[in-house]
């Protein structure tokens, strides 16, 4: 039984499409199943499975059968998809199977993902009508009704259509053009901060200052996630809780079949926006996108919540698209510290769709999108070719508990117990994303030197990323075992920075970064390089603790320089204490979103 060879993918995968040959499916894995059947679209008969407990149940719309099931069909005229397995039977022992049923022809999932993904467009240029015929299967996917094969047919010949995309963001505009009206400011004090989920970044931080600084101002935040709280947003969640802050997960669709989400979506998402769920040909980013615009359309509805304030690309349009598609609400998009094309490794090609959104969503006049930096501002403002003006910049807050300090029993404390350096030990102190643009390497390097040449200078590293393992490595490669350490994510990184002896920052790429802020409240010396708003964040006097990216022999000296008279530094650090709270109070970031929310601050769109 031979599988289908790579040179026969394309024209096998056209021709399950379109319904001339029989597809089987062969592993029912409930968890991802769904998500397969969004990144191509599956026209199963059946799905074989060796769990007999499943064999009758049905998943993404198609019955579960025995591998007996195999030999209603003929061999010549079907194909049989191995999907992956939900128990140990590997791959080759699933073909062996087949093979003892009869000589099916075999394709392995992924290979027709991927052909589904690279086989470009050849149908004419796209038009109205093309998109209107988008709105109208996507409208019906979850109809049990509507002929399956047809639809599939209709959906694979749209997707060739050239240009698809950009006809669908075309309709996309004219559609948020026409709820234009409503943009004074609505006057309602009940404002929707939203996020994916409460995790250890900078932007959950500021978002949770921000909830507590409008309650204190009478307004009345609901913090609206799509994930529910875990260990990893466990301080924040009790931070909101303790101040009153009400949280709640939108919800979603019972499953992860494509047919039941888009149905159970699109009772809260306007039709005329459905085709920007499919602007980039992607049946599964339709299926993500989906269910977040319907998730928050919901809360924002059943909440009554008309103002809202979004955090982080995925969410600043996701949101966005709930709020517009409903009369008078406003919202206020918080970017990154950079546009999202310098972060491949958090959003794959969603960026380039992303820019084409973006623009759409910035000449709306209840559309306000801020960074928490100028350079910030700059990056997004060049990459959507509008003027910085309309992109205005509002500045991270410190938290009013970081600037209190602590004693000296609790540093005592945290220095023996969380951070285990001795009182004569110095401690360096990382807290970043193990990232690419936090340059993690160079950490590592300063300390390699300063180590060498002083002896009780010890690392300490707080924060996580998909650069752990290669990090860990070139610290034992380099011998720093016993002296540098990745601790993983803390509840109490000001505790933490008030125990330590000077902060390290290496990053490449920055806005206003939180750990800065929080550093200087903790009158903590900082070595960091000169990037984004850094420069700003310092006075005058600090300015010659910037080093610039990269430059490993300039840090190895200035932390050399802190190391070897830590006294020098104090008056130093008093002052950068003092100027962080004149720029980095909860005040001024709660007032400055909420000139935002009544359209105050951007240059806005002639309309």
């Amino acid at each position: 039984m031979p599988l289908v060879p790579d040179s026969e993918l394309k024209e096998t995968y056209r021709r399950m499409i379109t319904g001339e040959v029989a597809v089987v499916g062969w592993g029912a894995l409930r968890e991802i199943l769904g998500y397969y059947d969004w990144l191509c679209p599956w026209p199963f008969e059946t799905i074989i499975d060796n769990d007999r407990l499943r064999w009758g149940q049905e998943t993404i719309g198609t019955r579960i059968s025995s591998p007996d099931a195999l030999k209603r069909f003929s061999p010549d005229h079907s194909v049989v998809v191995v999907l992956p397995p939900h128990n140990s039977q590997s791959f080759s022992d699933i073909i062996e199977q087949i093979d003892k049923l009869g000589p099916y022809r075999c394709v392995p999932s992924r290979s027709l993902v991927r052909i589904a993904a690279l086989d470009g467009p050849t149908a004419p240029k796209a038009t109205q009508d093309d998109v209107w015929e988008l709105v109208e299967i996507l409208s019906g996917w979850g109809a049990r009704s509507q002929p399956k094969n047809e639809a599939l047919r209709a959906l694979y010949r749209i997707a060739r259509c050239a240009g698809i995309r950009a006809a669908s963001l075309a309709h996309l505009h004219e559609s948020l053009r026409s709820r234009a009206a409503g943009a004074p400011a609505n006057g309602s004090r009940r404002v929707a901060l939203c996020v994916g989920r409460l995790g250890p970044g900078g932007a959950e931080r500021q978002m949770t200052l921000l909830a507590r600084r409008l309650k204190a101002m009478d307004y009345a935040p609901h913090v609206i996630l799509l994930e529910a709280p875990d260990d990893r947003g466990g301080s924040l969640e009790a931070f909101l809780r303790d101040h009153g802050v009400p949280i709640h997960v939108a919800p979603k669709p019972p499953n992860h079949s494509a047919r039941e989400s888009t149905s159970w979506a699109i009772s809260d998402v306007p039709r005329d926006l459905l085709p920007y769920l499919w602007s980039d040909g992607s049946l599964r980013e339709a299926a993500d996108r989906a269910i977040a615009v319907a998730g928050y359309a919901k809360m924002f509805r059943v909440l009554d919540l008309p103002n809202v304030v979004a955090y982080l690309d995925p969410h600043n349009v996701s949101a966005a698209l709930a709020a517009l598609s409903a009369e008078g609400t406003r919202i206020v998009a918080s970017g990154r510290n950079l546009h999202p094309g310098h972060f491949p490794h958090f959003y794959g090609h969603d960026w380039e769709v992303w820019r084409e959104i973006y623009r759409i969503l910035v000449e709306q006049p209840r559309y306000t999108l801020s960074c928490n930096s100028r350079r910030g501002s700059l990056s997004y403002a060049e990459w959507l070719g509008i003027s910085v003006d309309r992109v205005p910049t509002i500045p991270n807050a410190i938290s009013d508990e970081t600037f209190a300090g602590r004693s000296a029993s609790e540093i005592s404390t945290i220095r023996r117990e969380v951070l285990d350096v001795g009182p004569e030990d110095f401690c360096v102190l990382g807290v970043f994303r193990l990232s690419e643009e936090k340059r993690p390497e160079d950490y590592v390097r300063v300390l390699e030197s300063v180590t060498s040449s002083h002896p009780r200078i010890q690392g300490r590293v707080y924060g996580e990323g998909a650069l752990e393992d290669r990090i860990q490595n070139l610290i034992d490669e380099l011998g720093l075992t016993a002296r540098v350490r990745l601790m993983g994510t803390h509840g109490d990184i000001p505790g933490i920075m008030a125990a330590s002896d000077l902060l390290l920052h290496t990053a490449e790429a920055e806005g206003m970064p939180n750990v800065i802020g929080e550093a200087l409240a903790q009158e903590l010396p900082i070595v960091c390089t000169d990037v984004g708003d850094v420069r700003e964040m310092l006075p005058e006097q600090m300015h010659r603790q910037l080093c610039s990216v990269g430059d490993v022999a300039g840090m190895v000296e200035r932390v050399q320089g802190v190391a070897e008279q830590p006294d020098s530094f104090r008056r130093l650090c008093e002052l950068g204490k003092e100027h962080a709270q004149r720029y980095g109070s909860e005040a001024r970031l709660a007032e400055t979103t909420v000139r935002a929310l009544r359209g105050e601050l951007g240059a806005r769109p002639d309309h």
